[in-house]
C-alpha cells in the first residue's frame, strides 16, 4: 500500500528522533520526490547532515529550504553554523544577520554571531569592524554584542559583563574539558605548581574561584582539608560536582560571594577567571579581605603584550593585563611577596597564549 506524504514525513521524523540518520534521510527524500518544496523535509534533511558533520551537503539542503521559507530564524542559525564549521565566516555572519532580523533577541544566534565575528576579525579586520558596528547599532542590549562587538571595535570596557560570562560557560560546559585539552591548556597545573612551592603543608580551606568544571581540583585537592568552589555557571558546576572533590559548590557571582565571605579562607586560587575582569582592583581587594593572615592568592591572567594599557579587552572577549599593573594593584590592596612567572597558558589557532602565573601573600 502506497504511503501518503504525511505518513512518509512522520516515518522520517521518527527515525530522526531515534538518530537513525540514514533511514531519516531516505524517507525525507521520499517526501521530496512527491513535493520538492516540502519545507520541513528540506529543513530537517539538512539538519541530519549537520548532525553528521557533513556541512557541505547540509548547506545545499538548507539553501534549498531557505528558498521555500525565508522567515525561520532557526534555519538561519543552523545554516550560519554550517558555514562557520566550513570556515566561511563571511557567509556565516550573513546568515546570522538574517536570523537576527527575524528574531532580534535570539541568544543562540547572538552567541554564534560573536564566535564567527572573532574568526572573521582574524582574517579581515576591516570587514569584521563593519559587522561589529552593525551588531552594536542594531542590538545594543545584547550581552554578546556589548562584549565581542565592543572588543572588535577597540572599545575597552573596564567592568566584567557577568551575564555574558554566565551564558558562554553554560553553553560551553558540555565540551569544556575536551576543548581545553585540545588547546593544551596548562594554567591549572602551573597554578598548582606555584601554590605547592609556597605552601609545603596542607592548609585548612581553599576557595577555587571561578572553578568551572573543576579542572584545577585534582591538582590542588591534596593541598587542603576543605576545597570550596564558586562559579557563575550552573552547567559548569554540575560537572564539577561529579568529580566529588569539593566540600561545597556555590552558583554565584564571584564578587558577591567574596563580599559575604570575609576572613574565611586559607587560600584562593583562580585559573582562567580573571581574564573576564578588566579592572582587577575590586577582585584583588575582596580576595585580600576573604583570606586569613599569612595566606596566599594564586591565579592566572593573559598577558598584555599588545600595547601600553593596563588592561585591554581583546577581540576574543577576554582581557589581557600588563604585568606591572598586576604587581601594582596587588601591592596597593596589601599583598606582599608577589611572585609572577611568565608561561604559555594554552594555544589558540596554533599560536601560544602568553600568561602570568601569579602568587601573592597576605
Amino acid at each position: 500500500m502506497t504511503k501518503t506524504l504525511d505518513e512518509l514525513y512522520d516515518i522520517a521524523s521518527n527515525y530522526h528522533t531515534d538518530e537513525n540518520h540514514e533511514m531519516a534521510k531516505y524517507y525525507y527524500k521520499q517526501v521530496l520526490q512527491i513535493d520538492p518544496k516540502h519545507y520541513n523535509s528540506l529543513r530537517w534533511l539538512a539538519d541530519n547532515y549537520l548532525e553528521q558533520e557533513n556541512y557541505e551537503t547540509a548547506i545545499k539542503w538548507f539553501e534549498k529550504a531557505k528558498k521555500v521559507n525565508d522567515q525561520d530564524n532557526n534555519l538561519f542559525n543552523d545554516l550560519g553554523l554550517c558555514y562557520y564549521e566550513n570556515c566561511d565566516y563571511e557567509k556565516s555572519i550573513k546568515n546570522y544577520k538574517l536570523g537576527l532580523e527575524i528574531k532580534h533577541d535570539d541568544e543562540t544566534i547572538h552567541s554564534n554571531f560573536g564566535k564567527a565575528l572573532y574568526e572573521r576579525y582574524l582574517e579581515n579586520q576591516q570587514e569584521a569592524k563593519q559587522d561589529a558596528k552593525w551588531w552594536l547599532n542594531n542590538f545594543p542590549n545584547s550581552n554578546d554584542a556589548q562584549v565581542i562587538g565592543s572588543a572588535i571595535l577597540g572599545k575597552n570596557i573596564s567592568k566584567q559583563n557577568t551575564k555574558y560570562v554566565k551564558q558562554i560557560f553554560d553553553d560551553f560546559a558540555e565540551d569544556f574539558d575536551e576543548k581545553l585539552s585540545e588547546l593544551n591548556y596548562k594554567a591549572p597545573e602551573y597554578i598548582a605548581e606555584i601554590w605547592k612551592k609556597h605552601n609545603k603543608k596542607p592548609v585548612s580551606k581553599i576557595l577555587d574561584a571561578g572553578c568551572g568544571t573543576g579542572l584545577l581540583s585534582p591538582h590542588i585537592t591534596n593541598c587542603c582539608d576543605q576545597l570550596y568552589g564558586v562559579d557563575l555557571s550552573s552547567e559548569m558546576l554540575e560537572l564539577a560536582k561529579t568529580r566529588e572533590l569539593y566540600t561545597d559548590l556555590f552558583c554565584e557571582d564571584l564578587i558577591k560571594y567574596l563580599k559575604r565571605n570575609k576572613d574565611s579562607f586559607n587560600g584562593i586560587i583562580a585559573s582562567d577567571v580573571l581574564c573576564y575582569f578588566g579592572d582587577l582592583e575590586e577582585v584583588f581587594k575582596l580576595s585580600y579581605d576573604s583570606l586569613h593572615s599569612n595566606s596566599y592568592l594564586a591565579f592566572s591572567v593573559e598577558k598584555n603584550h599588545i600595547d601600553e594599557q593596563d588592561f585591554l579587552l581583546s577581540p576574543s572577549g577576554r582581557y589581557v593585563h600588563k604585568q606591572k599593573y598586576v604587581e601594582y594593584l596587588l601591592e596597593k590592596v596589601g599583598f606582599k611577596k608577589v611572585k609572577i612567572i611568565n608561561k604559555t597558558l594554552r594555544t589558540e589557532h596554533d599560536n601560544p597564549v602568553k600568561g602570568l602565573i601569579t602568587i601573592a601573600k597576605k
